[in-house]
């Protein structure tokens, strides 16, 4: 399990790939340390920041810690599910450890998926803050 005192400085990652439609594809860059929190567009360029607030950090940090994902395996397929299935990827680095796990969807295991929900509604939140400061809506 990751140590308490090392969740104070994290960045994390996420992506989503799979069967969706490229206009869907989330990538969001946070950092609990900078409370900050950006989308990331294509060829990797940043596409909007914005701040965290401490509450969101530490609840972000406290699912990763009951994530455990260090216990997990570099990739984890789900034995349930059907039809349409979306990868996540999730990296984090802290001063003493950086991991990368890849996930499909159905998320099994319910620790996990309540950091990849919460995950997915950050990238939204971000999405309507986006959209509404009128950069990359529609015309």
């Amino acid at each position: 399990m990751l140590c308490s005192s090392l969740l104070a400085i994290m960045r994390i990652e996420f992506r989503t790939e799979g069967d969706m439609s490229p206009g869907l594809r989330r990538n969001l860059i946070v950092d609990t340390d900078e409370k900050t929190v950006a989308i990331v567009g294509a060829g990797d360029s940043i596409a909007g920041t914005a701040g965290l607030l401490g509450e969101e950090a530490g609840e972000l940090e406290r699912l990763m810690e009951a994530a455990n994902l260090s216990d997990l395996p570099s990739t984890y397929l789900s034995d349930g599910g059907s039809g349409r299935r979306v990868g996540y990827t999730i990296s984090f680095t802290t001063p003493g450890r950086s991991r990368t796990v890849q996930l499909a969807s159905p998320v099994d295991y319910p620790r996990v998926r309540e950091l990849v929900d919460r995950l997915n509604r950050l990238w939204e939140k971000m999405m309507e803050i986006r959209l509404s400061s009128g950069r990359g809506g529609a015309s």
